[in-house]
């Protein structure tokens, strides 16, 4: 399942249920098969760390705006 992303309007709170959802999505899959995507972090403190800057990159893409 593809991971939310954040709508350039979105307040802070909604930004940050939306990480932790993303984040928490990401760890329950590392748990699940010990991948995160392709990738096979080494424990799962390693797995969280991966997932946080994942979901935090995916809103910044979210949040990036087209130009005209």
């Amino acid at each position: 399942m593809p991971l939310e992303r954040t709508p350039p309007s979105a307040g802070r709170r909604e930004r940050s249920r939306i990480r932790s959802a993303n984040v928490k999505e990401l760890v329950d899959s590392f748990e699940g098969s010990g991948k995160i995507g392709t990738s096979t972090p080494a424990s799962k403190s390693a797995a969280i760390k991966q997932a946080v800057a994942i979901s935090y990159a995916t809103e910044r893409r979210g949040r990036r705006r087209k130009r005209a």
